[in-house]
């Protein structure tokens, strides 16, 4: 029978393998995409059918990474945790993820869905280590960990894990953090579009870099941990009742940038981007707000069956201002209140014409006005002199 202990086993011998292998002996990570055809919890295994790898390349110093269509393949290994056979079953898309061979032992696992028919895939279930799977989660969460080491077990590059911090972020926004002991839980609930996710800290590793006697050029491979993660959706809002034999449509709602609160009929639906499933047929206004963003309003006809989508770009209320000066580190007050030393960035400013002052010891203050437009970062650099008054080199726009 498969249970935790196999996991406490493998993390063992990815310990010891630290120590024997040769300096700088970081595992390549394999991270693989598609169906699962064959599941056996007795043994603990997964079988998946890989139409996808996920790759990076570089072109011009930048690097893209994303998915990369590859021959089937048929892939095995070990699954991280034995709750993945109460979640994953014959049928489900996946993403997969093992070091140093494709397969073998997965050290992440997670169940993938589109956000809507043929939509883009998100994933609602994580086990293992959630740093090892690319496909970000569903509704509009992200989760980063960072495993505290017991540095008084340290073998090699790794040490066992007495503890791990948890960020939660929603539609970009840290909502949520907590520090888990090994077998602890975190929640989150957001009030708004009523979405949720928890997050459990079964055990792990954590780097012996972080250890104050380890020496510098430690190496070998990279820690793995034990999460599981699970994502519920925001809750559907009821919109009015079916006719008989009358399918429901499917509504999706992004802007840009993510992160605007989205009302359907004066209801409350989530957060973009935005999912809103079984719908009566009908036309529907949507409104969408963001601090910082003029309101979007507009309406969307929802049909039998199918699925609708709006896409909205928020406009800025407000713009931002770039200040340097020659020589640096002056004083730099806009309309008459003090902001900093230069350079900096002044943000949220109204759209207009502003009075800039920059005063440093030793130089005669300099005055200035610059345009600031909704949107757009301003850029003004000013010369100071002893003497005369400072030159304005540019400002832009102008």
């Amino acid at each position: 029978m498969f249970t935790r202990r196999n996991i406490l086993l493998i993390l063992i011998v990815l310990g010891i393998a630290s120590c024997c292998m040769p300096v700088g002996a970081v595992l390549q990570q394999f991270t693989h995409r598609g169906m699962v055809t064959a599941v056996d919890p007795v043994q603990g295994t997964m079988t998946l059918y890989a139409t996808h790898r996920w790759g990076c390349s570089f072109q011009d110093g930048t690097m893209t990474c994303g998915w990369i269509d590859i021959p089937p393949v048929r892939v095995t290994g070990t699954v991280p945790d034995p709750a993945v056979f109460s979640v994953i079953r014959r049928g489900s898309t996946v993403e997969a993820s093992s070091l140093g061979i494709p397969g073998g032992t997965w050290i992440g696992l997670g169940l993938l869905t589109p956000l809507y028919p043929g939509g883009a895939l998100v994933a609602t279930d994580l086990f293992g280590d959630p740093g090892s799977l690319p496909t970000p989660l569903a509704a509009d969460y992200a989760v980063i960990t960072a495993t505290q080491p017991d540095c008084t077990a340290c073998t090699g590059s790794v040490c066992p894990a007495v503890a791990a911090e948890v960020s939660v972020s929603h539609a970009g926004v840290v909502v949520h953090s907590a520090v888990l002991l090994p077998g602890a839980e975190s929640r989150y609930s957001d009030p708004a579009d009523h979405s949720g996710i928890s997050v459990t800290f079964v055990g792990g590793q954590a780097s012996s870099r972080l250890c104050p006697d380890t020496p510098p050029t430690m190496s070998g491979p990279q820690p793995v941990s034990l999460f599981l993660i699970h994502v519920d959706s925001p809750a559907s809002v009821p919109a009015g009742p079916l006719r008989p034999g009358e399918r429901p449509g499917f509504l999706v709602v992004t802007s840009f940038p993510l992160g605007g609160t989205v009302y359907l009929d004066g209801d409350t639906a989530g957060t973009t981007f935005c999912s809103i499933p079984d719908l009566a047929p009908d036309t529907y206004e949507i409104r969408i707000e963001k601090d910082g963003f003029q309101a979007w309003t507009g309406d969307v006809t929802v049909n039998p069956g199918k699925y609708s989508r709006v896409n909205a770009r928020l406009q800025p209320l407000y713009g931002s201002l770039r200040i340097s000066t020659f020589p640096p580190g002056a004083e730099i007050s806009i309309d008459g209140v003090y902001e900093g030393d230069s350079p900096l960035v002044i943000d949220d400013l109204n759209p207009g014409v502003h009075a800039i002052s920059a005063s440093l010891p030793g130089y005669q203050t300099r005055e200035a006005t610059a345009t600031v437009r909704a949107g757009q970062t301003s850029a003004v650099t000013l010369r100071l002199s002893h003497g005369s008054p400072g030159d304005m080199l540019y400002s832009s726009p102008r």
